[in-house]
């Protein structure tokens, strides 16, 4: 963000604040760049624990249609119906 010139600034200077004005990101190339990796590091462990949490109700269906001998979709509907009486995610 670009202000006027301050005092004691050379005449027609415009000063570069580091940041935009609600403060959360650098300006600089070298910040956007700094900010947009940190942004994408915070997806990609969502990802990734979005699909271990997938993989695990899919191991617990396996599980369940295994000793209850029932099929998957009726194994999700128990997984669903347990966690909504225990009132937690299914992943909990």
């Amino acid at each position: 963000m670009s202000t006027p010139e301050e005092p004691g600034d050379p005449a027609g200077a415009v000063r570069r604040d580091v940041s935009d004005p609600a403060g959360t990101a650098p300006l600089s190339p070298v910040g956007r760049l700094a900010a947009t990796v940190d942004r994408l590091s915070r997806e990609v462990r969502a990802a990734q624990a979005e699909a271990e949490g997938r993989a695990l109700i899919e191991l617990a269906k396996g599980v369940l249609v295994a000793r209850l001998g029932c099929g998957p979709a009726e194994a999700a509907r128990q997984l669903a119906e347990l966690a909504d009486q225990s009132r937690v995610t299914p992943l909990e």
